[in-house]
């Protein structure tokens, strides 16, 4: 099991990378949502909270990887 160190850090990459290359299909949504809303931080979130994100960031990779084998 990772760390709570590495699953933010791993999380935060991620969101940059897709914010910057693109390719994540809710981008403009996404941002929308942060300037209306917030967003409650990796930092803030408990550590059940920060397992299920991380385990849907997990699972979306799958599916990618999935994907892209076909």
């Amino acid at each position: 099991m990772k760390t709570r160190k590495e699953m933010i850090e791993e999380l935060i990459n991620d969101d940059m990378t897709s914010i910057q290359d693109g390719s994540m299909k809710d981008n403009d949504r996404f941002i929308y949502d942060v300037l209306m809303n917030g967003r409650k931080g990796y930092n803030n979130f408990t550590d059940e909270e920060l397992q299920e994100e991380y385990k849907l960031f997990l699972e979306q990779n799958e599916d990618e990887d999935e994907d892209d084998e076909e």
